[in-house]
């Protein structure tokens, strides 16, 4: 399988909408001066700039976490407590979500 060329095209962000509008009317595909762009390590292709981010140590790394890589400051890591208990707890009606918190308490502690 061969790889996809990119090319990329972009107005100017100040234009308007009207005059972005007016550029499509009167612009002919093959008037466009597209820009072959090749996506970065992480596969990135639009908004590329030049920087020197990715040479930072990272904070986290799922290498590191893995005991694969030592290029981290934090090697454990984790998104936190998940109930996924997201109905449980969110409701739009504060008196229907205390009836559930109520219940909820009472089925837990039963436990």
């Amino acid at each position: 399988m061969s790889k996809a060329k990119i090319y990329y095209f972009t107005l100017q962000d100040e234009q308007t909408k009207e005059e972005k509008l007016e550029w499509f009317e009167q612009t002919r595909l093959e008037q466009v001066n597209f820009e072959h762009v090749a996506p970065d390590k992480k596969h990135n292709w639009v908004n590329l700039t030049d920087n020197d981010f990715d040479d930072f140590l990272p904070l986290i790394d799922k290498q590191g976490k893995a005991g694969k890589s030592q290029e981290a400051v934090f090697r454990l890591f984790s998104s936190g407590v998940k109930t996924q208990r997201d109905e449980w707890v969110y409701d739009f009606s504060k008196d229907a979500l205390i009836e559930r918190m109520k219940y909820f308490v009472e089925i837990y502690s039963i436990s």
